[in-house]
């Protein structure tokens, strides 16, 4: 790492790391067919994580502070010799915190957080499966009878895109006559807030009949709303 203290109170940092580690729990990817609950998907591996992390803040002396950083990252992980992208770790990361202090008491603050690149299992294709109808001799020709089944790809094999969030807030503190001491704070959580959406396939469309294959279609997350709080504090 390398860090370096430049004019007007800003420090600029910049690291590079690798960490290596066995016996490390991971969670296999969960199978229809196999019904096994999560305890019984642990499995230990082996880890590789490398990356670069590179910071640039303003110390909070003056009338605005805050820092910025940005981060590029590979962590993988290996399992019976096989080798694979660990879950839950972005590939890149960026975070922007700020402060502002304005006249009269009040100050302003904002976080900013955009990462993309988290490994997950790809559903490739959708498959139907027509139950055996006895009574009748043949297989049911009912799409509602009809199951479906989702065939993976390699493990970890696919990225999401750029997931995004944006908090905001505002605060004024300020002494009455009497001395007592008033704090407001203001707060807007989830002002954007812009999640990836491809984990899970979706049903498919029936309109090609039900013995056609259906590819997948990736479904949305859920958009959390903006989230207003208010706070007041007094000391006497």
């Amino acid at each position: 790492g390398v860090e370096a203290l430049l004019s007007r109170a800003l420090r600029i940092r910049a690291e590079a790391y690798e960490k290596r580690s066995s016996g490390v729990l991971t969670l296999a990817p969960y199978r229809p067919e196999e019904r096994r609950f999560a305890i019984e998907r642990m499995e230990a591996a082996a880890g590789r994580d490398r990356g670069v992390d590179v910071s640039l803040m303003r110390d909070g002396n003056g009338p605005v502070s805050g820092w910025i950083g940005y981060s590029l990252a590979s962590s993988n992980r290996r399992v019976d010799g096989s080798s694979f992208p660990a879950e839950t770790h972005p590939r890149q990361r960026l975070v922007a915190v700020g402060d502002v202090r304005a006249k009269g008491g009040w100050g302003y603050t904002g976080r900013f957080e955009a990462f993309e690149g988290i490994a997950f299992t790809p559903a490739i294709e959708m498959v139907p499966e027509r139950p055996f109808d006895f009574a009748l001799g043949r297989f049911t020709d009912q799409c509602a009878a009809i199951d479906v089944e989702y065939l993976y790809g390699a493990r970890n094999s696919a990225r999401t895109r750029w997931s995004k969030r944006l908090d905001v807030g505002a605060g004024r503190r300020w002494t009455d006559r009497r001395g007592r001491r008033w704090e407001l704070s203001l707060s807007l959580l989830n002002a954007l807030f812009d999640p990836t959406g491809v984990f899970r396939p979706a049903p498919a469309d029936r309109s090609n009949g039900c013995n056609a294959p259906a590819k997948v279609i990736r479904e949305q997350e859920l958009v959390l709303p903006p989230i207003p709080s208010l706070g007041i504090r007094v000391e006497f």
